[in-house]
């Protein structure tokens, strides 16, 4: 009785599970097209697919649209928007937002200038424009962290604040007579390419690693 027991066991341990074959992961062509389904799902390739319809319709109403002067020039147009946007977008996956970034933007400008038409050195006045910015995101991030003020009223606080700063700065006037030096940097070129947009792409690169 007990060897028919034993021989019994052995073949249970030995035979292959009901259904293993059936759990096995699927590789092959079946992998990858269950792999691309998936990909095509996300957002991001949505996105993606909407830009190269849009691209395609603009190309076809606008033979010069994908020309590479004026793909040069939609770029030059895009480099203040892009760094701001890539900021928002670090703030709006941790689940808040900003609504004094333009503002802080053109604060930010607006110091750099007065400094470079006051004979500051060029790096000197950059980082007291970067020091101005960095003060109004220390305030909002000291008054939603530290004493729990929503983000939403926050930064709609220290968006008007800083766009009266940058008004009464330059009482409402344009700003002009900067360095030829200065002028230059964002009117340089590296193989024929702006170098803001090289800045820009630079800065989304690290950003995105």
């Amino acid at each position: 009785m007990s060897l028919e027991v034993s021989e019994e066991s052995a073949a249970r341990e030995t035979a292959p599970a009901s259904g293993a074959s059936s759990r096995t992961p699927p590789n092959g062509p079946t992998a990858r097209v269950a792999s691309w389904r998936s990909l095509l799902r996300t957002r991001e390739a949505a996105l993606t697919l909407l830009i190269l319809v849009v691209t395609g319709l603009l190309s076809l109403a606008e033979p010069t649209f994908l020309t590479p002067s004026n793909l040069l020039s939609v770029g030059t147009g895009m480099i203040y928007d892009l760094p701001v946007a890539a900021g928002m977008t670090l703030v709006m996956i941790l689940g808040g937002i900003d609504l004094s970034v333009g503002a802080v933007l053109g604060l930010t400008g607006v110091v750099t200038a007065m400094g470079l038409r006051s004979g500051t050195p060029i790096p000197v006045a950059v980082l007291l424009g970067f020091a101005a910015a960095a003060g109004v995101g220390a305030l909002n991030g000291l008054l939603v962290a530290r004493f729990g003020v929503a983000p939403f009223i926050v930064t709609l606080g220290t968006m008007s604040i800083a766009r009266g700063a940058a008004t009464v700065l330059t009482s409402g006037y344009f700003l002009s007579g900067l360095p030829a030096a200065y002028v230059a940097i964002g009117r340089g070129q590296v193989f024929g390419i702006p170098s803001p947009i090289l800045v820009v792409v630079a800065l989304l690169a690290a950003l995105h690693f």
